[in-house]
């Protein structure tokens, strides 16, 4: 077998073909190196290094680890963390000094919900307030709260339900359904009125119980402050 002599026909190239060929023979442009610009670039400007805190001592340095001046939290995780008592009451003294002050007893107003006249409470530090939340009284702002944890108790399982916890938060969600409007203030009829059990147990926000309450307030932040 020989070779055929007859002649092959002529390949006709496209436009973008040629474009793109005759693009093969210009200079390319010289482009950057990515590593030889990060390596040659001006380093990042530090400033000094914070003091090393002294062992024994809080995260600010300023007071010493021990006795009962470390306190003991548990977070999320079963992590344990160690904080400074008197950082803490430095931050809380800070915050109440710069929270403005309300000085005298704000005017009465009808609860939204049962119309009855909202009366008004020491709201610690901060002076005055009126009692109760959003427009409504103390019996009418805390019946949805006390009516869910009834709700959520039900649903539990007996094991769970014989917790004492979950009973002594069932108890206080009943007391405060019974509670009443007296003065302006949530008032239990069946309460031992002036102790503070009174207050934390039964919710009763009358006046004898509110003092007796406030007295023990007061004696803790007396023994703070000496601390």
């Amino acid at each position: 077998m020989g070779i055929d002599p007859t002649p092959t026909k002529s390949v006709q190239l496209s436009e973008s073909t040629l474009r793109m060929l005759a693009g093969l023979d210009e200079p390319k442009p010289d482009r950057p190196n990515p590593k030889r610009t990060r390596a040659t670039s001006t380093p990042a400007v530090r400033g000094p290094r914070p003091a090393r805190v002294p062992d024994g001592m809080c995260g600010n340095g300023l007071h010493k680890m021990e006795g009962d001046n470390v306190r003991i939290g548990r977070r999320s995780g079963g992590r344990v963390t160690r904080e400074c008592r008197a950082c803490i009451l430095n931050r809380t003294r800070s915050r109440r000094e710069n929270q403005p002050r309300v000085t005298e007893p704000p005017a009465s107003v009808p609860c939204i919900d049962c119309g009855g006249m909202i009366g008004v409470r020491v709201n610690g530090y901060s002076g005055w307030a009126l009692a109760g939340e959003g427009g409504r009284c103390e019996v009418c702002a805390d019946r949805p709260k006390a009516e869910k944890i009834i709700a959520d108790h039900k649903l539990l399982p007996p094991e769970e339900q014989s917790k004492r916890t979950r009973r002594t938060a069932l108890m206080r969600a009943r007391r405060m359904l019974e509670r009443v409007l007296d003065g302006g203030r949530a008032f239990h009829p069946g309460a031992p009125h002036g102790t503070s059990y009174a207050y934390s147990e039964w919710r009763c926000r009358c006046e004898k119980c509110s003092e007796a309450r406030g007295v023990i307030n007061q004696t803790y932040r007396d023994r703070q402050a000496m601390s």
